[in-house]
């Protein structure tokens, strides 16, 4: 079972992942998604095409950057990786299911709001 506070967690993480993608990928091309749970970690992946451009696509808007998923990540002993691998950017984020959630909790009550949204 997911701790509540890892799936707090994972959700603003997974909800600023995929914006990033809908921000950046080339339009009209798949974005994929991998989610993987074991017993230690929940691990997730996106994948999509990288604009040619670089240009941001659909409405502009301050979210979270990758910055701010990696700190995400750190609150909860995770880690967070993005690179560009041969026009696709691939996003990775591994969260254990141990993290001290005491700690998470309250790593992440201290969140300014509006990194949160």
């Amino acid at each position: 079972m997911v701790p509540r506070s890892v799936q707090h967690g994972l959700r603003r993480s997974i909800s600023g992942m995929l914006a990033n993608a809908a921000k950046y990928a080339e339009p009209g091309t798949p974005v994929d998604i991998d989610l993987a749970l074991t017993a230690d970690e929940v691990a997730l992946r996106v994948v999509n095409t990288s604009s040619s451009t670089g240009q941001i696509h659909g409405p502009e808007r301050i979210g979270l950057g990758l910055n701010n998923l990696q700190e995400q990540a750190e609150c909860f002993n995770g880690t967070f990786h993005a690179e560009l691998r041969q026009h696709r950017w691939v996003s990775e984020l591994r969260v254990p299911l141990q993290p001290h959630a005491a700690e998470a909790v309250r790593n992440l009550s201290t969140w300014p709001a509006e990194q949160m949204s």
